[in-house]
């Protein structure tokens, strides 16, 4: 976590957000908790432009991970390269999501 993410990092979309190292780590948990068996996939190349980055993801459709998600995240990074914020579009996901 504190490799990859500023200690103020922030994570939002339209269905979980999480603040700081703890918040994002609770998050994830729920996320994974809900979803078990998933594995995220990055489905693009990174776009990076002046300390930004957009990229597109995908999860399950796959035996034993049926729902098919997927999104498109766009970052801003800190100065040391870490997530400063992360903001999430969902592009596919099942009607209860």
């Amino acid at each position: 976590m504190a490799r990859t993410w500023a200690e103020d990092g922030s994570y939002v979309d339209p269905v979980v957000a999480g603040d700081g190292h703890a918040g994002i780590s609770a998050m994830t948990g729920k996320v994974q908790s809900r979803f078990p068996g998933y594995r995220f996939r990055l489905v693009s190349g990174i776009d990076l432009h002046i300390g930004r980055m957009r990229y597109r993801w995908e999860a399950g459709g796959i035996e034993g991970s049926p729902l098919f998600l997927a999104g498109t995240d766009f970052a801003v990074l800190a100065a040391d390269g870490r997530f400063a914020s992360v903001t999430g579009f969902l592009d596919a996901r099942p009607s209860f999501v």
